[in-house]
């Protein structure tokens, strides 16, 4: 506090101003990190685990068509059905090249239904000349595949998707509580500012507040004619400098 009375009212100003700047760079430090945090998980979301959603949405329409045009080319070996059996098997790769291109994709069996999907493309291709006699025991063997196979496949498909949207609830709790948690530290810091802040004002307005009243009240002396009871601020600031000069000014002509 001594220190403090020492230094001039520019130094003293600083030194208030100085811990509440402070405070604000690191609530506007943590409040940046913090946004930044949360848009990345909010980036998670739209980028990852929503798109894995609805792809694997498509992917199983898609799966239950091709099983419906594969049957429709062994019965009626119609060039359109075998078209449309290719074009539906295409997109269901497609749909698993743009899963693998996704960011954040760790844990998705990529690999395990691309690995499915072609045993299940193949058991079609390789059994539309028996599935087209369907009392045979050759086609009810290649129907109890694909059926197998696409079971598997589709509860592959809904494991991921449900483990998508598990990942998402979880980022949304996360994203939640992060925010309620930059709540409380922000309110507490900027509480913690206005209390430094309001001190430090009080602290240097009451020094120069009473500076100026022992100058009020040496003038009034003055002006009863009471020059032994005038006394000198001891500030080092412009006040104090002003105080001092003014008492030499007053005892020259006294001497």
């Amino acid at each position: 506090m001594a220190s403090f009375f020492r230094f001039n009212l520019a130094k003293k100003m600083l030194l208030v101003y100085l811990p509440l700047s402070a405070v604000i760079i690191l609530i506007s430090a943590f409040a940046l990190s913090t946004l930044k945090r949360l848009n990345s998980i909010n980036d998670s979301i739209i980028k990852t685990d929503m798109p894995i959603r609805d792809t694997t949405n498509k992917m199983i329409d898609i799966l239950l068509a091709e099983e419906l045009y594969g049957h429709r080319y062994a019965i009626l070996k119609s060039p359109e059905m075998l078209e449309l059996f290719r074009e539906r098997s295409k997109e269901f790769d497609s749909l698993i090249n743009e899963i693998s291109k996704l960011p954040d994709r760790n844990g998705i069996p990529i690999d395990q239904i691309a690995s499915l999907h072609k045993e299940y493309s193949n058991l079609f291709i390789n059994g539309f000349n028996h599935l087209r006699k369907l009392s045979s025991s050759r086609a009810k063997r290649y129907n109890e595949e694909i059926k197998k196979t696409q079971e598997e496949l589709i509860k592959l498909i809904k494991n991921t998707s449900s483990k998508a949207s598990q990942n998402r609830n979880k980022k949304t709790l996360m994203i939640t509580e992060i925010g309620n948690k930059a709540f409380r530290i922000t309110a507490l810091l900027s509480i913690f500012g206005i209390i430094i802040g309001v001190g430090a004002s009080l602290l240097i307005t009451r020094n120069i507040v009473n500076s100026i009243n022992q100058l009020r009240t040496a003038t009034q002396k003055i002006s009863e004619g009471k020059f032994d009871q005038i006394h000198t601020i001891q500030n080092h600031d412009e006040l104090g400098e002003l105080s001092r000069v003014w008492k030499r000014c007053i005892w020259m002509p006294i001497l």
